[in-house]
Order: structure tokens, then C-alpha cells, then sequence
């Protein structure tokens, strides 16, 4: 059941990343790209760390910990997309 839902969710788990690859296309240094590489990584860690504490290793069992699927992309997208633009404004305004 657990792993259906990670296939059923994968679109919505991987708009972080598709944000963060988009955006990184567009950046003009090698070190703002290198960033966003490194944000990259640092998201699936984020992602692994909350499969991990929400399906396989949870203090309670419950229903609620598949709410995880709903509200962690929605807050990650919403991370990915700010970080993006502090750093295309950044790769903009400083030139390496």
C-alpha cells in the first residue's frame, strides 16, 4: 500500500526537483548552478529523511502520516521556488 502511494505521488514529489532543475538551466555561473546541485541533493535528503521517519521507522502508527504526501511537496515546491529566485537574482546581479 505504502509503495502505491509513493508511485501515485512521484508527479507531486518531484516538483521540487523540476523546479530546481528549471531554474538551474537558466543560471549563468558555475557556482550558482553548483548550488542549486547542492540544493538538489539536500531535497532528497529531506525526501528520504521524511519517508523514513513518516513509513518505516514511526513512532505511532496512524492514517495521518500518509498526509505527508499532501502537504510536504506543497511546502518543498514552495521552498524550491524561493530559492530559485534568491539565487537567479543573485547569479544576475554578481558576475563570477
Amino acid at each position: 500500500m505504502m509503495l502505491q502511494a509513493a508511485v501515485l505521488f512521484t508527479p507531486v514529489l518531484a516538483i521540487p526537483f523540476i523546479i530546481l532543475l528549471h531554474h538551474c538551466r537558466k543560471a549563468q555561473s558555475a557556482l550558482i548552478a553548483a548550488i542549486f546541485s547542492v540544493a538538489m541533493l539536500l531535497a532528497l535528503g529531506w525526501w528520504l529523511f521524511i519517508f523514513w521517519e513518516s513509513f518505516l521507522v514511526p513512532e505511532n502508527l496512524d492514517a495521518q502520516s500518509g498526509l505527508v504526501f499532501f502537504f510536504a511537496p506543497f511546502y518543498s515546491s514552495i521552498a524550491a521556488f524561493a530559492l530559485s529566485k534568491v539565487l537567479l537574482v543573485a547569479d544576475s546581479r554578481w558576475k563570477y
